[in-house]
């Protein structure tokens, strides 16, 4: 069968050699193929065929149904649902042939589907039994959200009332911790909308969430678990709220140190493992005891002191274990010596604290770690001391003492916190050497409620074991008030012979044994013989009253 030559002029100029391929392949004649609408090509052509699509029943599908792409799929869909023309045509135009088919299966009318805002979800809508008025005032939500928060009986008006771009189970926690709206927009905006969730979790307000700056929720609910006001935690250089958690618990504080200070305390951690290894463990650090100017920590049986004067310190430390180690060799060959000739041997003790390798980058000293505690915190634990337990201590400090007087160096900073017992090895040990001194011309830094002359110090740490009191003051508890006062009776006793008689009266009433009294008398006495510029006082000055005080412990302890 052959076509007039109109016909066959328009069948060249509409169909193309892959026109041709599709409707060949179909067996279709072309006179039957140019009676569909221009709009269709030779595969839609063929497929409109084979699915029993008429040029009539095409051509009142809506232009949407059909052309190129997907519309041919479309439109078969449509027909094989048994979608009329003039009810597929009523879909709003976001519909694809696909929906509306699905749609008209399961009953939902053009009129019922278009009444959603999100009609191409009718269906879902319709299956979870949400009214087109109630899922159309959900706004800004998808429709998974509005579902959830449907079945959750959150009614559009109050999750629509949340400032936030919340999502559906977000917004279900705000509700289920009473947070409302209003509470909602009093969290600062740089709180998103999960960290706002996770802080009302915890059950944190906005007023106090809203003063840590920087902080995200998380990290503040660790600041807060341990107790890190928002003052404090910006004073650490760009630590995470996690570390500055741990750092605070274990006792380091930002205060005392300026920001390149603090810097290079973040930098040191990086470099010496710490920063990871409190993250990680920091069940294996605890703090050992913290001061004014550093901390020292306990990390599996190694103890570290953190200073800003750490290189200082340390180096005053070996002077004094330098001249012990000589110290120690002329004794081994003595106690060598005395056991060949079955002589009582001397124990081999230092009662300075020792360091356990190199100062790191000028704030970390390695030290050995002293098992007990401070004499400070067993008094605070009303711990109460035998007298010998006390002459043994006091007799420990004085040759700690003399280990850094042989070594020009003078501590001036005896004081009960300061001094440590040991329990391994049944001794005192003196620590911290941060405001010690060897140099001659140096002017006083003495601690106020211990201050004066190391042996004066002495004295006062010995009447406090005894009493549990200060001798210059009744107070049990260190404050700002019984410091100025110490200091203003302690001088007085140097210059002043009544007050001294007083006080020395004082120790033979408090003092009961006639023993610890005389030392204390006598440390006392010694120490006025040095006076509180102890580094300018003559050597064979002080090398006096050392051997007064050295010869009453001995005296008694015999």
């Amino acid at each position: 069968m052959s076509l007039d030559e109109d016909a066959q002029e328009e069948y060249d100029k509409r169909f193309d050699a892959l026109d041709l391929y599709f409707l060949d392949k179909a067996n279709i004649p072309l006179e039957k193929a140019i009676k569909y609408s221009r709009r269709f090509d030779g595969a839609h052509i063929a497929l409109f065929i084979k699915k029993g699509i008429s040029p009539e029943q095409a051509r009142r599908y809506g232009k949407r149904f059909g052309g190129s792409g997907l519309g041919s799929s479309e439109l078969g869909s449509i027909v094989d649902a048994g979608v009329p023309p003039e009810i597929a045509n009523r879909y709003k135009s976001r519909l694809n042939g696909f929906v509306i088919a699905d749609l008209f299966k399961i009953g939902i009318s053009p009129e019922k589907a278009n009444s959603y805002k999100k009609s191409q979800d009718a269906a879902i809508f319709v299956g979870a039994k949400i009214p087109p008025e109630i899922a159309n005032s959900y706004k800004r939500f998808s429709t998974y959200d509005i579902i959830t928060l449907f079945r959750a009986n959150i009614t559009p008006e109050i999750a629509n009332a949340y400032s936030r771009p919340f999502k559906a189970d977000q917004i279900i926690e705000l509700v289920k911790f009473m947070c409302s709206p209003e509470k909602e927009m009093a969290y600062d905006p740089i709180f998103t909308g999960w960290q706002v969730v996770h802080l009302v979790q915890n059950g944190i307000p906005p007023e106090i969430a809203n003063r840590y700056k920087r902080f995200a929720a998380p990290e503040i609910v660790c600041l807060l678990k341990a107790d890190v006001d928002p003052i404090e935690a910006s004073k650490y250089p760009g630590f995470g709220g996690s570390l500055i958690s741990i750092l605070h618990k274990i006792g380091i504080r930002p205060y005392g140190f300026s920001s390149k200070q603090k810097e290079t305390l973040f930098e040191l951690f990086k470099k010496i493992g710490l920063n990871k290894k409190i993250k990680e463990e920091p069940q294996e650090f605890s703090l050992i005891d913290t001061g004014s100017s550093g901390v020292i920590l306990l990390y599996r049986e190694n103890a570290w002191k953190f200073s800003l004067n750490a290189a200082y310190e340390a180096r005053l430390i070996r002077l004094t274990m330098n001249l012990t180690r000589n110290r120690s060799f002329i004794k081994k060959a003595i106690k060598y010596i005395g056991r060949r000739l079955g002589l009582a041997s001397c124990k081999d003790t230092s009662h300075v604290i020792s360091t356990k390798g190199d100062v790191i980058e000028d704030i970390a000293i390695p030290l050995e770690y002293v098992h007990g505690s401070n004499i400070e915190k067993l008094i605070e634990k009303n711990h109460k001391f035998e007298d010998r337990t006390i002459e043994k201590c006091g007799y420990d400090v004085f040759k700690g003492l003399e280990e850094l007087n042989a070594a020009g160096i003078y501590h001036r900073d005896i004081r009960t916190s300061n001094v440590i017992i040991d329990r391994k090895k049944d001794r005192a040990v003196i620590i911290d050497l941060g405001i010690a001194t060897d140099d001659p011309n140096a002017m006083p830094k003495d601690n106020r409620r211990y201050g004066g002359s190391d042996l004066m110090s002495l004295g006062q740490l010995m009447y406090k074991m005894a009493t549990g009191h200060n001798l210059f003051n009744e107070y049990s508890k260190p404050s700002l008030e019984a410091a100025d006062d110490i200091e203003r009776l302690r001088k007085q006793f140097y210059y002043d012979k009544a007050t001294r008689v007083d006080y020395l009266r004082k120790v033979g009433q408090k003092v009961k044994d006639i023993k610890l009294r005389s030392i204390i008398r006598t440390c006392l006495r010694a120490g006025l013989t040095v006076g509180e510029q102890q580094n300018l006082t003559p050597k064979d000055t002080r090398e006096r009253a050392y051997a007064q005080v050295r010869g009453v412990f001995k005296r008694h302890m015999s």
